[in-house]
């Protein structure tokens, strides 16, 4: 599938995303009135092309990326931003703009210098549990363990509470699971490849 350009794109809109498209970008901008979770997986999109240099992400992760609802609301917003020429959608991937790019918020989008700094910035977004973050960092080097060896490491056990935390984890994206070995995503990776598997 071919890569449409943002004129390709904005071309097909009618109504009123057509009109706010039609004036000048700094009328477009000020035409279009993000709502927070919007604007929010917005600025996720525009953080993570600039993270990793690239001009599309997959759209897979990013309600986990995002925090923003669920897959169907991922979907009814990347139809807004496409509708309104803030993205491109192509395939599994998905752009932004230069109009999607100037109306992110530049604080959120701010691109952290090495993986440490990712991780602080992640765990703060996602208002992880004291117990969350220990995992989290027990991980953060890469290493790839074996449940029973965390959950000994901190002298847990394996029940209800150790569940909710791999559960919270794997929802953010930050976790992967494969029978009993466990280990950070590559996306808790971005700047630097995983030092260790």
């Amino acid at each position: 599938m071919a890569i449409a350009s943002p004129e390709a794109a904005k071309s097909k809109n009618s109504g009123k995303a057509t009109k706010a498209k039609a004036s000048s970008p700094s009328s477009s901008t000020e035409s279009i009135k993000l709502k927070p979770s919007k604007l929010k997986l917005l600025n996720t999109i525009v953080y993570l092309m600039k993270m990793r240099n690239v001009e599309f992400i997959e759209k897979a992760n990013l309600s986990a990326q995002s925090g923003v609802g669920g897959a169907s609301t991922i979907r009814a917003a990347l139809k807004y931003f496409k509708d309104n020429g803030l993205v491109i959608v192509n395939g599994k991937h998905v752009g932004a703009t230069a109009l999607g790019i100037s109306l992110a918020d530049p604080d959120a989008i701010q691109v952290p210098t090495d993986n440490e700094a990712y991780h602080k910035s992640f765990k703060e977004k996602k208002k992880l549990t004291e117990r969350d973050i220990m995992v989290f960092d027990l991980l953060s080097d890469g290493r790839t363990m074996n449940k029973h060896d965390i959950v000994e490491h901190f002298g847990w056990e394996l029940n209800s509470t150790w569940r909710a935390i791999v559960s919270r984890l794997k929802k953010a994206g930050a976790l992967e699971t494969k029978g009993d070995m466990m280990r950070l995503t590559d996306d808790m990776f971005p700047i630097k490849d995983r030092p260790r598997n």
